[in-house]
């Protein structure tokens, strides 16, 4: 879009939080570091957030992209947007990680970094959003009615549905989270032609319609779909619940972003998403320094603030350096 929305980058700074607390709650608990709040706390967090909040990003990339260009146009900003950023940052982040292991030998790592990454580097998302936004350009293409289009993303969704529960290869480039994910943007370009406007009324009936689904799910002691670095939805899970929940929730979040769409720490957040998204794993492992010294509720929640205000301070921080004059053509600023 010509014209930057505030409430877009509010609500990709928010999501991005979201992404941040989910590994935040699984990192805890996988060194051991979390207790029953902490439990209770990812209970919450996986029904009413890891639904959508990667499929939302997806849909405010179809919303905010214009696939009616040339091929060539299309391949080289996302190229640069998105490959770039995946490969230098890939290789900025092992030398991190390596670091903070203690290991000293840093330049096969950095080889590693810089060759395997444009394949299948260390952050799924940016691999599938490339392969996404491509395949998507080609369906705009080539099929004209928009009806068709719809059907042939849900198609592909299924497909890839049943073909994750079979496992019967690797899941390449992840190029599955790619098929999956095609169909959240074409929604996004959809109410991008339809001048969809993110009104009240919208809002109230996703979000009704999301809390009685989450609702259902949880009387009956279902667990919750979604997608994220594993691929957890499989046939045991309901496809008609996931397309529910992540389509009503992506709507229910943008549109609630659109309402408070002045917040300047979310905004600058959401700008800077990629280096967020990026790094805030390698500083998860930062959280073993600062130990939890009660089972209180109240300090359960003072310790999971303390080291989300951490992770996000160390993420400004880096922030700042990579759009640096030089810094921004690791981000393919250029």
């Amino acid at each position: 879009m010509q014209n930057r929305f505030a409430y877009i980058d509010v609500c990709k700074g928010l999501l991005i939080i979201f992404v941040v607390l989910g590994h935040l709650i699984w990192f805890v608990g996988k060194h051991d570091i979390a207790n029953t709040f902490c439990n209770e706390i990812g209970v919450v967090f996986s029904y009413f957030i890891t639904p959508y909040y990667m499929c939302a990003f997806f849909l405010i990339t179809g919303y905010c992209s214009n696939f009616n260009k040339k091929f060539k146009s299309v391949f080289i900003s996302s190229f640069k947007t998105i490959k770039i950023p995946a490969v230098s940052l890939t290789a900025i982040c092992l030398i991190i990680q390596k670091i903070l292991d203690g290991e000293g030998n840093l330049i096969s790592y950095l080889h590693l970094g810089l060759i395997h990454s444009w394949y299948e580097s260390l952050f799924w998302f940016l691999d599938a959003l490339f392969l996404a936004k491509l395949l998507y350009w080609a369906i705009n293409r080539w099929v004209n009615n928009e009806y068709a289009k719809g059907l042939l993303c849900l198609m592909l969704f299924v497909f890839t549905y049943f073909l994750n529960y079979l496992n019967l290869y690797p899941n390449y480039g992840y190029h599955r989270h790619a098929l999956f994910f095609v169909m959240f943007i074409f929604i996004g370009n959809w109410l991008r032609k339809k001048n969809f406007i993110f009104e009240i009324k919208w809002i109230l009936a996703t979000l009704i319609t999301y809390l009685l689904s989450t609702l259902f799910l949880f009387l009956g002691g279902y667990s919750t779909p979604s997608i994220t670095g594993p691929l957890n939805v499989t046939s045991s899970d309901s496809i008609f619940f996931w397309l529910m929940l992540s389509f009503s929730g992506s709507i229910t979040i943008v549109g609630i972003c659109k309402l408070f769409d002045r917040n300047r720490v979310l905004q600058y957040i959401g700008k800077n998403s990629l280096v967020f998204y990026c790094f805030h794993l390698s500083f998860l492992k930062l959280s073993l320094g600062i130990k939890y010294l009660s089972d209180s509720y109240f300090f359960s929640l003072v310790y999971l603030l303390l080291i989300l205000t951490v992770i996000l301070g160390l993420c400004t921080l880096f922030s700042e350096m990579l759009n640096s004059k030089y810094g921004r053509y690791l981000l393919g600023k250029f």
